[in-house]
């Protein structure tokens, strides 16, 4: 090992007696020779190493210690229960670890001995990132020349992502939290998108995370389209289970002021192009032609019984609404027009206002699973979400080719 070049070391210790947190103020001194060889990160959770893992570069390698704690002899001991929560992990079985003690006690790497000048580091295994998370050559990280037409996001990992990932040959994109490029299978759709598109999603739930994936995506990656798929509430009488809302306008329903006690809506607005709109509208039967084509016999049957596209407004708020009758009126209050409620779509939108250059789009295509009432389920096993999930990819897969027809009226270049 080049003595030049300082390692990494990262080390998850609760630090819960004194005697602990006094060892890593002494240990982490700027002067200390630890420090001199070698650039220290210290979490107390393995939540937060985690978290730490998911924002370094691909490239990055580290030695791994966990700290026993004054609480070493104990079957409950702090290094115990890290290691418990470590092996939770997806990439428990490739990490290598150390326990480290003050007592060294047994194999336990003595961790007094960091404070010696001749201590040596070359004796423990590397841990790489790349490795941890099976990126490749492959999946190094993009550089600025590659284009993307479409980045795909949703608001959660499971039904919503893969109801794109199951239909996708992907590659995780190194660097990223969350992230996937991929193509779509092959399919009896002529149509068909094949060239790489970006596939996200969210870490949780709302306008919070879907403001600051798309922000990231667009601002990084510029794709010409930030596509939002994924599920949505429905106003009962105005759209059936599985119909899909593209929103002409979207309102925050929860923003205003209380004033003598009583709450007084001011609703935030997020519009996407309406000519973008306008124009999806008129092709709403071809895209529909393309779903079917693209359908399982199940899903052909759903889109053969009635299903439709809508081009109305979304109402998008922090709750996840099951009272009967709120979404209505939520609509009177604020605007008649609001057929679909949700969580994310003006964080999206208004991302896309934002950062977006000239002739970069937003778009928000999501499938009705409940009508936000009280009697709202997912189904067996959760059917009834991944149904609208998959219904909601069909047409994000069938508008692709479309939309790259659109032709921006307003564009006089």
């Amino acid at each position: 090992m080049d003595s030049k070049v300082k390692i990494n070391i990262i080390v998850i210790a609760k630090a819960n007696s004194d005697k602990d947190t006094a060892f890593y103020e002494l240990l982490l001194k700027h002067d200390s020779y630890m420090r001199n060889k070698a650039n220290v990160y210290m979490v107390s959770s393995v939540d937060d190493f985690a978290n730490l893992i998911n924002n370094l570069k691909s490239d990055f390698s580290f030695i791994l210690f966990i700290h026993k704690g004054n609480r070493a002899s104990n079957p409950s001991s702090d290094g115990n229960s890290i290691v418990k929560s470590l092996k939770k992990l997806s990439y428990y079985n490739k990490l290598t670890y150390y326990m480290l003690s003050r007592d060294a006690i047994g194999e336990d790497v003595d961790a007094m001995d960091f404070l010696d000048e001749e201590y040596k580091y070359d004796q423990f295994t590397l841990n790489n990132v790349g490795l941890l998370f099976g990126i490749t050559e492959k999946t190094k990280e993009f550089t600025q020349s590659e284009k993307f037409d479409f980045a795909i996001l949703t608001a959660l990992y499971q039904d919503e992502h893969k109801a794109f990932d199951l239909h996708m040959k992907t590659t995780k994109v190194g660097g990223e939290k969350n992230l996937k490029t991929g193509t779509f299978l092959s399919s009896n759709f002529v149509s068909d998108y094949n060239n790489k598109i970006l596939l996200a999603w969210q870490q949780d739930m709302g306008m919070v995370d879907a403001a600051a994936f798309s922000s990231r995506l667009i601002t990084k990656y510029n794709p010409k389209y930030l596509i939002m798929g994924g599920v949505c509430g429905g106003r009962e009488g105005d759209v059936k289970l599985y119909d899909v809302i593209i929103p002409r306008n979207i309102q925050d329903y929860m923003s205003g002021k209380f004033q003598k006690g009583r709450f007084k809506p001011r609703p935030l607005r997020a519009e996407p192009s309406q000519e973008l709109v306008d124009f999806l509208e008129t092709e709403k039967d071809r895209i529909k032609r393309g779903m079917h084509d693209l359908a399982s016999n199940g899903m052909k049957k759903i889109i053969d019984a009635g299903f439709d596209i809508h081009f109305k407004n979304y109402a998008c708020g922090p709750w996840v609404v099951k009272t009967t009758g709120k979404l209505l009126q939520i609509a009177k209050r604020t605007d008649d027009d609001i057929i679909g409620l949700e969580m994310e779509s003006l964080g999206v939108i208004r991302a896309s206002k934002l950062f977006s250059k000239h002739n970069q789009y937003g778009l928000v295509v999501k499938s009705v699973m409940d009508f936000t009432d009280e009697n709202k389920k997912d189904g067996d096993k959760g059917t009834i979400k991944a149904t609208a999930a998959e219904m909601s990819y069909l047409c994000v897969r069938a508008i692709l080719p479309i939309l790259l027809e659109f032709k921006d009226p307003k564009d006089t270049k």
